[in-house]
């Protein structure tokens, strides 16, 4: 008599198990990801809670980086094209749970479609040509194409649920109240000791005598970096580009004044001439991070590659490739 331990084991052996395995994952890492991405639409720009819901984006990005390493690892594990296609359909169905059953949600689901089946094909077609093969350079092969349409759909989604409906006026402040949040944030990572609340001219002289910024300003102005000559030409620059005075004002000020100038006021006034310029901006402000999505999505490419051969969801073995010559 088998024991429940043995058919455990046996049925994970089984290649149709694995797939169903890998394709509820799929399922799970998509609909976790756009219900995040729905969430944060509607804390951070319906609501005043925006500046707080920082964990909601970088749970948002955590589930996009997981969710497109995932597909890229799978499209290589999936030798026959056919179960990558309905991989494909089912991780793309949560979009309509998420955002309904209507003509924008049907041309976002399509455009999804083609984004991850163009993705599928460069990468199959990587594979076939090339060998060893291996799925962490295999999943890079359209990478790029596929995150600048993919975050294309989800600027497009920001328009269906919040710019669409009327509410470009009240979502504005919203955005900009989160931009603000969101800099300030990014600055205290990449800036060590910076604070919303320091005078203009201490921020300025921390940017400077970062080595990682010194590489921008180099090439600029030379010399001493960290003495207050330095920090007055800079500050006198960005006084002159953005003609507003900062003798005396905080960062928070500064940070303030160019989001405001450029979310505020650039939206407002394209917006006469293309309803969908929110969508634009938003999807713009994302491009900007191209490179940290398609650096984290490498990274859990290879974490899920680990994870699949510890758990013994893929097995690896070695294949003897003869290559036919013709010799004297």
């Amino acid at each position: 008599m088998a024991l429940p331990l043995d058919t455990t084991k046996n049925l994970h052996q089984q290649t149709n198990f694995r797939i169903v395995f890998l394709y509820i994952v799929g399922l799970f890492l998509s609909f976790t990801f756009w219900l995040l991405v729905k969430v944060t639409f509607d804390i951070v720009f319906l609501t005043s809670e925006g500046a707080r819901s920082l964990i909601l984006t970088v749970l948002s990005l955590l589930f996009f980086c997981l969710f497109f390493s995932f597909f890229a690892n799978c499209v290589y594990l999936f030798k026959h094209f056919y179960l990558t296609l309905g991989l494909i359909l089912l991780i793309n169905i949560p979009y309509f749970v998420i955002f309904g059953l209507t003509l924008f949600a049907l041309e976002g689901f399509l455009l999804l479609m083609l984004s991850f089946y163009l993705w599928a094909k460069r990468i199959n077609r990587y594979d076939k040509r090339h060998a060893p093969l291996d799925p962490l350079i295999s999943g890079r092969i359209g990478l790029r194409m596929a995150i600048t349409i993919f975050i294309l759909v989800v600027s497009f989604s920001f328009y269906i649920k919040i710019a669409y409906e009327g509410q470009i006026s009240y979502f504005v402040p919203r955005l900009e109240k989160y931009t603000v949040s969101l800099s300030h944030q990014g600055l205290k990572i990449f800036v060590p000791g910076y604070n919303k609340d320091m005078n203009v001219d201490e921020a300025l002289r921390l940017v400077l005598e970062n080595k990682f910024w010194q590489r921008f300003v180099n090439a600029e102005n030379g010399g001493d970096l960290s003495g207050p000559q330095a920090v007055l030409l800079m500050r006198n620059n960005i006084e002159e580009k953005f003609n507003v005075s900062l003798q005396g004002k905080s960062a928070d000020y500064l940070i303030s004044y160019f989001i405001g100038d450029y979310v505020a006021n650039t939206l407002m006034k394209y917006q006469s001439i293309f309803s969908g310029a929110a969508a634009l901006a938003f999807f713009l402000f994302l491009k900007l991070f191209s490179w940290l999505y398609y650096l984290l999505i490498r990274g859990f490419a290879w974490v899920w590659l680990k994870a699949f051969l510890a758990t013994k969801v893929v097995d690896r073995s070695i294949e003897t490739i003869e290559i036919e010559k013709i010799v004297i």
